[in-house]
């Protein structure tokens, strides 16, 4: 699983703004890959959207409270966070947690990075992407979701008003 997981971060890297060679993915973004079968994506997710996850009530989370509620996370994130291809089963294959620091991993952060892997039947063509995991504080009410299919890219915003979109509709 963590091979998967490793491929996945590799695949998404090519995504990610460059702006954030601190961290593996900027605060209220997101990103989707279509290989095969299978999505990979990186979705950093804000603290303030988990409950019950800050013992200390820093508005930070700490490597030591992402290993203590690592499995309830993972439920919370699985309720915020659905991916469907019509006509197509699927599995949810992988998930994985993680601080945004790759500079200082023992540091608490504002806000997690989730590694998710989707395995379809067969290509998913038109993916529909719902996200409900939006943050309390200023400035987390809204995911800039960057989603590639080979050499087709698109960019939405994602919002509390509007935070289902279905991708690679016009191909």
């Amino acid at each position: 699983m963590r091979y998967a997981l490793a491929l996945a971060i590799a695949l998404v890297a090519g995504s990610v703004s460059t702006t954030a060679s601190a961290h593996l993915l900027p605060k209220q973004h997101a990103t989707m890959r279509i290989v095969d079968n299978s999505a990979f994506f990186v979705v950093a997710v804000p603290a303030s959207a988990l409950h019950d996850v800050d013992d200390d009530g820093d508005g930070l989370i700490s490597p030591s409270e992402v290993q203590r509620h690592e499995q309830y996370i993972m439920r919370q994130f699985a309720r915020g966070f659905h991916v469907e291809s019509f006509h197509t089963e699927q599995d949810d294959a992988a998930t994985w947690l993680t601080l945004p620091h790759t500079d200082n991993a023992a540091s608490a952060s504002d806000y997690l990075v989730v590694l998710h892997r989707v395995d379809f039947a067969e290509t998913p063509r038109n993916p529909t992407v719902e996200i409900n995991l939006f943050g309390a504080d200023a400035g987390e009410d809204r995911y800039a979701f960057r989603a590639s299919s080979g050499p087709t890219v698109e960019n939405v915003i994602l919002a509390p008003e509007s935070p289902v979109f279905t991708f690679f509709t016009a191909s």
